[in-house]
């Protein structure tokens, strides 16, 4: 028996049409996909009947970061997230330079694809981020591992009061081996099915040590985690 997955909402933001066109006519070529709307600038939609957040109602939102207007980049993603709270971004884009990606990371997205990647590669990271990874394709990834090498932490806001005060032993056994493997897989944007069958335990048991690990931090989303994991060096083979 082929069990129906449900129908995933899509909202499209990008202010090339041809290009909107374009991902209107991959993405629809998914059965569960439904593109609830698309347009050029998050200001087009507020003035839109049909940008109506009542009728929208958007599970994911691909949008560019340059949308040519005073709201692009971070600001464009903040203000994406007051209209769809409960929505994951996607940040759809050619912008590869550091500063954007970072300020877009700051403003809560959940993952970065660029233009060029392959329309596979856009499709299974739609499926990771809606089921709760976090997915960022090079370079994006690469200069994310290298700000916090060089001690940036991505302008996020202390995670603990004091942090930098805990010994570093305390930092290193302040979750359990359990939860530091789940993390490690969490760090590698890994969604909660995927780290219980890698782990071979429930998906219950897999958001429950995640709940944990998120408490133990003091932050609030996977990606705030992730950061911290690596700064305080508790991913395992980190």
């Amino acid at each position: 028996m082929t069990t129906q997955l449900n129908t995933l909402r899509l909202l499209l933001i990008e202010d090339y049409q041809l290009v909107r066109l374009m991902l209107r006519s991959v993405l629809s070529s998914v059965s569960r996909y439904q593109v609830v709307g698309d347009f050029d600038s998050i200001e087009t939609m507020l003035h839109s009947k049909a940008g109506s957040t009542v009728v929208l109602k958007p599970d994911l939102i691909l949008m560019d970061l340059d949308l040519g207007s005073a709201c692009s980049g971070g600001k464009a993603v903040a203000k994406i997230h007051e209209c769809f709270p409960e929505a994951k971004v996607i940040a759809l884009t050619e912008h590869q330079e550091a500063q954007w990606v970072l300020e877009a990371i700051q403003a809560g997205i959940s993952g970065y694809c660029p233009k060029s990647a392959p329309h596979q590669t856009l499709f299974r990271m739609i499926e990771a981020v809606s089921n709760g990874a976090v997915w960022f394709e090079a370079p994006a990834a690469k200069w994310i591992f290298r700000c916090i090498q060089m001690g940036n932490d991505l302008g996020m806001k202390p995670a603990m009061p004091n942090d930098e005060t805990i010994p570093k032993q305390s930092k290193t056994t302040l979750l359990t081996v359990r939860e530091q493997e789940v993390l490690t897989l969490l760090a590698q944007g890994k969604s909660n099915p995927q780290i219980a069958a890698e782990l071979r335990f429930s998906e219950h048991t897999a958001k429950a040590h995640v709940s944990h690990i998120l408490k133990k931090l003091g932050v609030c989303d996977r990606v705030q985690a992730a950061v911290k994991a690596v700064e305080w060096g508790l991913c395992q083979g980190a």
